[in-house]
Parts: C-alpha cells; structure tokens; sequence
C-alpha cells in the first residue's frame, strides 16, 4: 500500500508537487497521468526515496520514504524515465550487477535472474551486448532489472516512451501481466497507453491531483453534460416532448423521415434520462429503435482536466 499525504516539493522557487493526496492499495495496477511537466516524474521519485518532500508524509507499506528508505527500495522495483541502460555491457552482466547491488547472495543470484529473464522473454538477447538490443528490448531489460527478486511494487516512468505500435502492445501486455501479482503504478502522458495497462487514473496537472477514479468515474467528472442518441418512430410532436423530460439540456442534431425521428440530446450527466424517456415512450405509444449514450472522447476528457487549449 501507499499513501501519499498533503505532499509539497520545491525546486527553488518553483513548486513542482502542491500539497497532493493519494492513496494505492496492495494489488492496484494506477495510472500516473498528465501532460510533460505535470510532475509526475517528481513525484515518482519521491515514492522510491530518491527525491525527499519539503511538506507532507510519503509511507510506502507502512515505512516511511524519508527514515526508511532501506527498507522500502528492498520491496520495491523502479523503472526510471528514459531507461538508463549500461551500452557497453551484455544483458547477463548488467543484470548481475544489478542482483548484487540488490544485495542478493551468490546462491540466489542465478536462480532469481533465471526467473527474471524467462519472466520478461529476453532469453533470445541475454548474452547480447545493450548497445545491440532494439527499444523494445532494452524496455524489457529495464523491466527486468526492476523485478529482480519480485519485489511488491513496481513504480515504471514512462515505460511505453518512445515505442513502435507492436512494441508498445508488447510491454503493456507484460505489464498488464506483472499487475496480476504486484501493486503498479505506471506514468503516462498518453491517456490512451494508461487506459489500456490500469485498473485507476490519478490525474496530475500543475503539480495538483486535479481527478482520479476509473475511465468511466472520469468522464463523469469531466463533462457536466453527455450527448444521447435515439431513434423514434412515432406521431407528434416528439423533439419538444424530449425538452420537457428533466435532465434534457438540449436537442443538438435531428433528422426526419416520414415518421422516423432520429435526434442528439444533450443532457445533464448527473441526471438518468433513461427510464424517463422509455416512460414517455410507453405512454405516448413511440417505438424506440436505438437509445444509447455517447462515451465522451478519452482525449478531449484528458484536456478538459488538465485545461489545456
């Protein structure tokens, strides 16, 4: 578990986390979402006890990341942002080297990074050089010196950045994978490569958790009205029934042919229109061929939070 509390940091004058709260619980796999410069990455680091907050509390499993910081790096696995790499080493040596600064024995070492390797699948490159490896697998030689020994957590900085389709497809999957059995928390700016690999968004914006919840919790959140789609065959004046129905802001688009009405409402996203249009619908004898509401864009919703123009 963590729990991050009324937590500032400060880079001179400029304020890069202001006073945010969060809470991760044991097996959650969270999005860490913003735009570049949010403060994400400052954020990460401080979970991992590599930067320390001026104001506020960080506990990682009940320890503390500024008093304590042996004991959290030991359960935790950390991929940083643009995956440094050592170019001039193989793949079976960098990861020795990093089993023993992990501080695991001589007995374990080959049985932990046996495990890693099959874990991650870069069996085909383990006794290549870095230098040689395409990006999606030094990604996953990165991944792999992160969960050396399993830790509890795994905190990934952008670890989709700078990936082809295939390869981002590749990650996610192994990440997704990893999810089933550690808590993660995985930073993004892309809105898409987070809905795709976390079970929750915590969204960062100025240093300010500024929305968190599921996809759908967020888009309630985000759009204080949502476009409805219906089909209506029936007689009458049908469009100003549907601006009497409480909750209908407005009908946005409409087309008619001979009894057949097909409209775009717009409607207030904390009131259910549903069951009062199927009540009107049955009482006014209309036959309703589609009624569905319209998912607001995962895009526009990202820009609405963060207030980007």
């Amino acid at each position: 578990m963590i729990e991050v509390k009324s937590v500032s940091k400060y880079f001179k004058e400029v304020k890069a986390i202001d006073d945010v709260s969060f809470r991760i619980e044991k097996g959650e796999v969270v999005g860490f979402l913003g735009p570049n410069g949010a403060g994400k990455t400052t954020m990460l680091r401080m979970i991992t006890g590599f930067f320390e907050p001026n104001k506020g509390e960080i506990l990682v499993n009940g320890h503390d990341v500024v008093t304590e910081k042996v004991k959290i790096k030991k359960g935790l696995g950390y991929l940083a942002e643009n995956n440094p790499l050592y170019e001039d080493m193989l793949v079976h040596e960098y990861l020795r080297s990093m089993a023993s600064l992990k501080g695991f024995s001589k007995s374990r070492l080959n049985e932990v990074i046996k495990q890693t390797v099959k874990d991650t699948g870069i069996e085909t490159v383990y006794y290549r050089p870095i230098s040689e490896l395409s990006k999606g697998f030094r990604q996953r030689v990165g991944l792999a010196q992160a969960i050396l020994g399993h830790p509890e957590i795994l905190v990934l900085d952008e670890p989709t950045e700078g990936l082809d389709p295939n390869q981002r497809i590749d990650i996610r999957s192994l990440i997704t994978s990893l999810g089933k059995e550690k808590t993660v928390i995985v930073s993004t700016h892309i809105l898409s490569e987070a809905t795709a690999m976390c079970d929750r968004l915590i969204i960062i914006d100025k240093g300010k958790v500024v929305a968190t919840g599921g996809v759908d919790e967020l888009q309630i959140s985000a759009d204080k009205n949502q476009r409805v789609h219906l089909d209506i065959e029936a007689k009458g004046d049908v469009r100003n029934e549907l601006l009497g129905v409480d909750g209908v802001v407005d009908i946005i688009s409409s087309t008619t042919h001979n009894n057949r009405y097909q409209y775009i409402a717009l409607v207030e996203t904390a009131k259910n229109v549903t069951p009062i249009i199927y009540r009107h619908a049955s009482q006014h004898g209309w036959i309703l061929w589609d009624l569905h509401q319209e998912k607001a864009n995962l895009e526009n919703i990202f820009r609405s939070l963060t207030k980007q123009e």
